[in-house]
């Protein structure tokens, strides 16, 4: 079966690339430029197929076994390990406690703070040029808890 080689460049602008293995069918098999070998899912119906089985993980100290003797730095970080990174059932037991910080309202209530720093960090980009973007997810934690 052919493969399609996913140079580095692919993961700091992959939209036009999306566009193209997307046309080229729902499920592609890709090669990495660390060399291992994987899947490329753009179809929907065949994410919500795969996200739902349990034969497939998302826990990075499964994945690293692809890589033999020579896992990605910070694979085998602590901080790789999280919540969404995780499965059932440590990912159950993890959403169970972050599932009331989540409703609606709470989500509702953070709209306009949430707002203030996306406009923030998009008339920074816009200050430094769209080819350097500053984006810091962890931003609208620090920000919301006083931290930032």
């Amino acid at each position: 079966m052919n493969s399609t080689r996913l140079e580095w460049p692919f993961f700091t602008d992959p939209w036009a690339t999306y566009e193209q293995l997307a046309a080229d069918g729902p499920v592609i098999r890709v090669d990495l430029p660390d060399g291992v070998s994987g899947w490329l899912v753009t179809g929907y119906n065949e994410a919500r197929l795969l996200l739902s089985d349990r034969r497939l993980s998302t826990d990075q100290s499964r994945q690293i076994l692809a890589y033999g003797d020579n896992p990605p730095p910070g694979t085998l970080s602590p901080l790789a390990a999280n919540m969404l990174t995780s499965d059932p059932p440590d990912h159950t037991r993890l959403r169970r406690l972050v599932n009331k910080a989540f409703t609606p309202r709470r989500i509702a209530g953070l709209r306009a703070s949430v707002q203030a720093i996306a406009d923030d960090l998009l008339d920074a980009m816009g200050e430094e040029g769209l080819s350097c973007p500053r984006f810091d997810g962890a931003v609208v934690t620090c920000r919301r808890s006083g931290q930032g």
